[in-house]
Formats: structure tokens, sequence, C-alpha cells
């Protein structure tokens, strides 16, 4: 017999009932326990729990103590749980979670007499008295051997999901968690440091949950609009979270600067004559990409009087050929009029938009809202405008799918579904024209993260799709939760609200 195979009691006169010693091992003798005089104590062999954990055969509900392992199936140092038989197998790992932060905690495990039985995840539903749980049955959580650095949750401080949201997509760029890793201890900038403290925790293979409480405490002191219990949105988070990260680092060029910015030319072409070139390049942290509502995408084949063909992409809300001819003129064929396009097909189906779309949306040349005074002509004019990404390109690519409306009026959300590609995502015809250095550069990109938003503006949550860098895998973080993805079609949904790429290194 072992000691872990008795339990031991004390009666407790006021509450009439009896109550277990937390503190037994082997080592200690009464005297070290310090009980009271006239203590009562009562030792008892533990009944062994039933070694089929499929036999479903009576059900009854009572209060039941646990041991629970502090360390994974470390039988010796041991917590006891309180809780009772009516709860599921479920409620039991939450319950548990809180105890034992620095384990991985997907699957639970039950000490029979022949070991280690693993309670699979099919089974969280069922209650303990179902599974016929006894009185100071054993539980524990994984090994540690299984714990992957990066996959650590974060607990969700009240409302506070659009920040964890936005941590995990940072967390997951492979260059960023690189940098703040070799931060030393002795960097005297507390945002920096709260962060650095985070995401050594996050990446330390050690814990599967932390509270990011202490760099909270730090944003909010310089960002009152983003303290705790109140709903924001993660990609205003994410571009002011990584603004103070640059200020902090009190230089002009900084790891923030070198990953993340990039610079887009504007121009505008005056169509009154003189034909001039105004440009203005501005400096980006994220792309912003407008998604229409009820905006559907078609693929037509355009056939050109000289002979020849090319497909197109057109995005319009479109009932009818005539409305769709209406939006291919003036996305493509400006100078034409509708009298002299021919539609040699009169049924219309359409494709779902897709990040390629937008893309080629947003970099299009377009005639300019209103009037434009021209400096050389001197007047007001009819213009166009394009816009063009200019070399060198950001090695990180946050694109933002703008799905809010923002509007006083209305909490409306757009949740038009966007493919977009996992690897492979091209920015090459985009890049200004005419670059010596277009050639030498990666243009290709590929996703590492997805932060997602489900609900309303006003009511809603986030969680995080993102890419591993130690094992590849993609993982669902949903606050402390933590869920292998296991088919890679199910990253790209409609939620999709942040899409966060890597730059893929020539060789």
């Amino acid at each position: 017999m072992k000691v872990i195979d008795f339990s031991l009691t004390s009666f407790d006169y006021g509450n009439d009932i009896w109550l277990p010693i937390h503190d037994v091992d082997g080592h200690k003798t009464i005297a070290d326990l310090n009980f009271p005089p006239d203590t009562i104590l009562n030792i008892e062999r533990v009944e062994k729990a039933n070694t089929n954990i499929q036999n479903i055969s009576k059900t009854r509900h009572e209060d039941l103590t646990l041991k629970l392992c502090k360390r994974p199936m470390n039988k010796i140092d041991l917590e006891y749980l309180y809780v009772n038989s009516s709860i599921s197998i479920g409620q039991l790992k939450e319950e548990a979670r809180k105890r034992v932060r620095n384990q991985r905690t997907k699957n639970l495990y039950l000490w029979m007499e022949n070991g280690w039985i693993k309670f699979e995840t099919d089974l969280d539903d069922l209650t303990l008295a179902e599974m016929e749980f006894d009185q100071y049955s054993m539980i524990s959580f994984e090994t540690e051997d299984d714990l992957i650095p990066g996959l650590c949750g974060l607990t969700n401080l009240g409302n506070t999901c659009f920040m964890n949201s936005a941590l995990q997509c940072l967390s997951n760029i492979p260059e960023l968690t690189r940098k703040i890793l070799s931060f030393g201890n002795e960097i005297n900038a507390p945002i920096i440091g709260a962060y650095s403290t985070l995401i050594k925790t996050m990446w330390s293979g050690e814990h599967v949950v932390t509270i990011p409480s202490s760099l909270l405490l730090n944003i909010s002191e310089n960002l009152p609009r983003f303290r705790r219990y109140r709903q924001q949105d993660a990609q205003e988070f994410m571009n002011y979270f990584l603004h103070l990260i640059h200020q902090e680092l009190t230089s002009e060029r900084t790891l923030i600067t070198d990953l993340f910015y990039g610079r887009i030319q504007s121009s505008v072409k005056c169509l009154g004559g003189c034909h001039s070139i105004e440009t203005n390049e501005e400096v980006i942290s994220f792309l912003p990409l407008p998604v229409a509502n009820d905006i559907d995408e078609y693929n037509i084949l355009y056939l050109q009087s000289n002979g020849k063909q090319k497909l197109v992409s057109v995005r319009a809300c479109a009932r009818t050929i005539e409305t769709l001819i209406e939006s291919f003129i003036k996305q493509y064929e400006p100078k034409l009029s509708s009298t002299q396009i021919q539609a040699y097909n009169n049924h219309l189906s359409s494709i779902n938009p897709s990040l390629n779309s937008l893309l080629v949306d947003f970099f299009r040349e377009e005639p300019l809202n209103g009037d434009y005074y021209c400096s050389k002509c001197l007047d007001l004019k009819t213009a166009r405008q394009k816009a063009d990404l200019v070399l060198p390109l950001p090695p990180v690519l946050i694109i933002q799918l703008k799905r809010f409306t923002y509007d006083l009026d209305s909490s409306a959300k757009i949740d038009t579904y966007i493919d977009f590609p996992l690897r492979d995502l091209d920015l090459g015809q985009y890049i200004i024209q005419n670059n010596d250095e277009k050639t030498n550069v990666s243009t290709l990109y590929d996703l590492v993260a997805v932060s997602n938003h489900t609900g309303s503006l006003v009511a809603g949550h986030y969680i995080t799709y993102a890419r591993n860098d130690r094992n590849k895998k993609w993982y669902s973080f949903n606050d402390e939760t933590i869920r292998e993805i296991i088919d890679e079609h199910d990253i790209v949904t409609k939620n999709a609200y942040i899409l966060v790429y890597i730059q893929r290194t020539t060789l």
C-alpha cells in the first residue's frame, strides 16, 4: 500500500462534516499537522474507480473531492478539487484549468487500477455521476512533453478578446517574435518590457495560459480608450500598439518600421489638356481594403475588336446584363459607351469576391471624384487617380478587410465572404512601373494569421487563426482555448477581418 491509496479526514464540529486533510504525505507526523486538541481523525482506503469508463449504468449526484495533479501525472504533488457529480467532464476541465495554468489542458486523464485512462473530448458532455467518479478519484492533464512553444492562451480580462486576438496575430509573426525574445530584462521601456515578458512566457513551452494584465495596464496608461470592460476594434488596437513600441524604441528606424512600414504612391493625372501627373507618397503600416455589401464578382471574357481577348473580373451589384456592362465600362473601358459593347451570353453567374479582386479595385486607375485644381492649367479640371506600391515592400503585410461602417446611425457589419490565399499572394502587378528594383525582390506573401470577428460592432467576439512557426500547423486561439485546425479550408471564412502575410524570402 502507498500513501496515495488512503485519505485522511478530520471532523468539523461546527458544520458537522468530515473535511479532507490537504497537505498529507508519507513523511509528516501528526504533530507536524498542528491539529487542535480533541481533533477526531479518520483514515480510510480510497476505493478504486470503475475501470470501464464506457459503463454508464447508474446516476448519482453528490459532492465529490477529487485529487488533481499539480504537475502532469505526478501522484505526489496534489491539490484537492471540490465539485458536484452533476457537472460534466467539460465543466470539470474548466474548473481544473484554473488550478494548473502551466499545463496543457486539452485532454483529461483519470487514474485507475491499471494506469491512466484518457477522456476523449467526445465525452465532455457526460457528467461525473454518469462516468461513476468516486470520492478522491485522481485526475491529471497531459504530460509536459506535449507542450509546444507559442501555443499559449490569453485570459480575457473583460471584453479584451480584441486585444488577445491582435496579440496572437503578432505573436505568430516569426521575425517579430524572434526580435522580442532577444530583448534583455534591462530594457527601460514599460510597454516593450511587458510585451517581452508576455512573449517569453507564451513561447517558453511551459505555459498553456497566461494573463496579459501587466501589458494591458501599461497600454491603458498611454491609451485610456483601451481600458478593460469595453468593446474595441482589434485592428485599431494592433496599429496603436505597434506605434507605441516604435515610440519607446526612440529612434526613427526601428524593428516596427523595418517589418511593417511600406509606401504607397498616389498619382493624379490631369485630363484637361496638359496631362500632367502629380504624385504623392504615403507611409502605411497596414492596407485597408473596402468590402462592399451585396456585391458579386463576375468573370468576363473580353473580346476586343482587334481580335485580342482577356479574362477580366468585374465587381458589381448586377441583376441584368445592362448593369453588368455599365460596371465593366466604368472599371475597364471608360471611353466606350454601352452601345459599343455586345453581350454574347445573357446568363449571369457570379463568383465569390476575392482578396485579389479587392486589391485590383484598390490599385485601379479611376476618375477622381469632384473637380481637380491643376497647378499647370491653373484651373479646375477632370482628372484620374491611381495608387501603386513603392519598393521596398514591407516584410509583414497587414491587410484590413473593412467590414464596419462606423455610422452613427448604424452598427451594421458587412459579412460578405472574401476568398483569400494561404500561400502565394502576389503583389507584383501593384508595384509602380519602371522601377529597376522590381525584378530583384520577392513579391510573394504567405499567410500566418487571421483575426476573425463574429457578431456586430457593439456585441461581438474576436478569435485568431494562426500558423505556429515551430510545427507549421494552424491553430484557433479563442482567449484561453486553443485547438488545432485540421482542414486548412476552415481558415477562410466570412468572419475574416485582419489578414497577416509575411514576405517570402528570396534565395
